[in-house]
């Protein structure tokens, strides 16, 4: 039962992150609400029955969905560094500064 849990939530975060690499943005909240839910049927029971390799890919994944590397933080700030400029410079920014 914990390894078809577990191989669930391995499914879901490969899609998820497929779908922040492709920046499909609405679709990756849809596969993080069901990575959510597989989670949470992880009980004490099923956790004693994962292995080692299998907990560390659980950490690995928490540190992944909390950020704590900043990667995800990292390419936010890049992103809005590149459409900052875009902002300022639009052609439908039509507004006068005076």
């Amino acid at each position: 039962m914990s390894n078809n849990i577990l191989f669930s939530v391995y499914d879901l975060s490969v899609k998820l992150a497929n779908c922040i690499g492709a920046e499909e943005y609405d679709k990756a909240t849809q596969t993080a609400d069901l990575l959510d839910k597989e989670i949470r049927k992880l009980d004490r029971a099923a956790m004693l029955d994962l292995s080692g390799d299998q907990i560390t890919f659980l950490h690995s994944l928490a540190r992944w969905l909390t950020d704590q590397d900043g990667t995800l933080r990292e390419r936010s700030k890049n992103l809005i560094d590149i459409i900052a400029p875009l902002n300022e410079h639009t052609l439908l920014n039509q507004r006068k500064k005076y």
